[in-house]
């Protein structure tokens, strides 16, 4: 078939109110299961974050203890370095010092009977 040019206008059908009642119904249903179901997302979203929050601050406070213990640990290793130190000058003043003889030494410097 030719087309001749003239266009077939198709008449607009209203649909019955109880048609548009129905589909405004459940436009009205949809939104209200989207909202219930962002409502759900978003607790879930905001009780992560909480529970985020609480473990950083947990985290932040046993650094912070941690950091105290390492501190107290490096001033005990840096007193204990000290007393070696004193220990060690002690020890090279008495046994090996100028005024200090060995025992073999003085065994040697004894007068012969």
């Amino acid at each position: 078939m030719l087309n001749s040019g003239v266009k077939t206008v198709v008449p607009l059908t209203v649909p019955p109110a109880e048609d548009v009642e129905r589909s405004g119904q459940k436009i009205v249903a949809l939104l209200s299961e989207v909202a219930a179901i962002t409502k759900e997302t978003f607790q879930r979203a905001l009780d992560t974050a909480d529970n985020l929050a609480n473990q950083l601050h947990t985290s932040d406070e046993r650094i912070k203890t941690l950091e105290s213990e390492l501190r107290s640990y490096k001033e005990r290793a840096e007193r204990a370095e000290q007393w070696l130190a004193r220990v060690r000058c002690e020890i090279d003043e008495r046994f090996f010092g100028p005024n200090s003889l060995s025992v073999a030494g003085r065994a040697e410097q004894r007068p012969a009977e």
